[in-house]
């Protein structure tokens, strides 16, 4: 789906806002009115000097899964609008986002409140992953099952 950049600016905290017009024909003249709300937040080492975790392997599994930068996406749409009034709806829901998501994601506390949520999120995705790494190896380990006892002579 093609995504045109509307609007971009950087929020006193850090996060630069990006707004995307995704808005496309569906039926005739009637319209899907979709705009892309996206707040990136470049991960500095500040961010990781909070964290105590002491499982080094692991931090860096999480650093590297985290990537440079954090996305945070919201989508606000309008189903069947005809083609008319596409424009009006357009601007409304972008007026949305400014008043309502720009307020929210340019508080001071946003980021680390972000960062912390996805940092959990990835270490579960982490902690998962080695634990079916490990439960791979033991069966891997294991050998050939003995079935000696289904056969007599």
């Amino acid at each position: 789906m093609n995504r045109k950049l509307i609007n971009q600016q950087r929020l006193s905290n850090g996060i630069v806002l990006s707004i995307y017009d995704r808005s496309q024909p569906v039926a005739g003249d009637r319209w899907l009115i979709k705009i892309e709300c996206e707040a990136a937040l470049p991960l500095h080492e500040e961010f990781f000097r909070e964290i105590k975790e002491e499982d080094t392997e692991l931090l860096g599994a999480i650093r590297q899964k985290l990537g440079e930068t954090l996305v945070f996406s919201v989508m606000k749409e309008r189903f069947f609008v005809a083609e008319p009034e596409a424009d009006g709806a357009r601007e409304e829901l972008v007026g949305q986002v400014h008043d309502n998501m720009a307020d929210y994601l340019q508080k001071p506390s946003f980021p680390k409140k972000l960062f912390a949520r996805r940092y959990a999120e990835v270490k579960k995705i982490c902690l998962l992953a080695r634990h079916a790494k490990q439960t791979e190896e033991q069966a891997d380990d294991d050998g050939p099952a003995d079935f000696s006892a289904c056969f007599k002579d």
